[in-house]
């Protein structure tokens, strides 16, 4: 029976990790990719079961509401690979495909742009960058006990992704 991991080291394209076993080390090699996807439906599936862990929690994670935002946000890109619904300057691209057509019509939601500000504020390191958003637990009083929710203007984001995902559920993924 594995006991414990020793240790893991970087073998550039492989890890290694070496586990004792009680006699002597095992030797595993696993590929150093974290997630192997291979399509958007497949995305979209982890993406749709995470948010129904998610509003199952009573504590909620902000580490998984994030993979969800973060997910909701780059599905589109795996959708239409390459492909801004918007130039640099801000003028609509005329779309040319399906593909394309649905990037331009999920992009202009009011749900995809919240989760995409929220996604841009996420990696945002500037205290000054203002996306209002607020939750139920206060860090100054943390005897409120668990988060129960996130808002965003007054919204609780569990609906704001629910319209999210029903979207690309009804309009793609159907």
């Amino acid at each position: 029976m594995l006991s414990r991991l020793l240790y893991c080291r970087n073998l550039g394209s492989f890890d290694e990790l070496c586990i004792k076993n009680g006699k002597g080390g095992i030797y595993v090699h696993v590929s150093n990719k974290i997630i192997d996807i291979n399509s958007e439906e497949y995305f979209f599936e982890i993406i749709k079961s995470s948010f129904i862990k998610y509003k199952s929690e009573k504590n909620k994670s902000v580490e998984l509401l994030l993979f969800i935002i973060m997910g909701l946000n780059h599905l589109n890109e795996w959708i239409t690979p390459g492909y801004a619904p918007f130039t640099k300057s801000g003028n609509i691209n005329v779309p040319k495909t399906k593909y394309e057509q649905f990037s331009n019509d999920v992009y202009l939601t009011i749900e995809h742009k919240i989760v995409r500000e929220i996604c841009s504020k996420s990696k945002q390191f500037e205290s000054s960058f203002n996306t209002p958003t607020s939750h139920t637990m206060s860090f100054d009083e943390v005897d409120n006990g668990p988060v129960t929710c996130y808002t965003v203007d007054g919204r609780d984001i569990a609906e704001i992704i629910e319209k999210l995902i029903l979207f690309y559920q009804t309009r793609w993924f159907n």
